[in-house]
């Protein structure tokens, strides 16, 4: 892998827009450096035989059907303990510009 310098990690800073000042620079260029270089001995590990392995637990997933099923509270309760309401359904502040 390629050497990390402080030009790579003020770019990749950039659009990542995280700001941070020139001895944070140093260190962090230090840190990726040390990161890349345990990622380049994973890398040259002989993993010829080993199967691959998703997860370790023996766990699974429980799902179950969807069933429809009616709620205890009506609607129209539910909408009375909201702060606004419209049309049977809860009025929220716009998150999206």
């Amino acid at each position: 892998m390629s050497e990390v310098n402080e030009e790579i990690v003020a770019k990749v800073a950039r659009l990542a827009r995280i700001a941070f000042s020139e001895s944070d620079a140093e260190a962090t260029t230090q840190d990726v450096g040390r990161v890349l270089h345990l990622v380049d001995a994973l890398q040259a590990a002989n993993t010829e035989g080993v199967t691959p392995t998703s997860q370790v637990t023996g766990l699974q997933d429980v799902l179950r059907e969807d069933a429809v099923v009616s709620s205890a509270v009506p609607p129209e309760k539910l909408l009375e303990r909201a702060p606004r309401h419209e049309g049977g359904y809860i009025v929220v502040k716009r998150v999206l510009g």
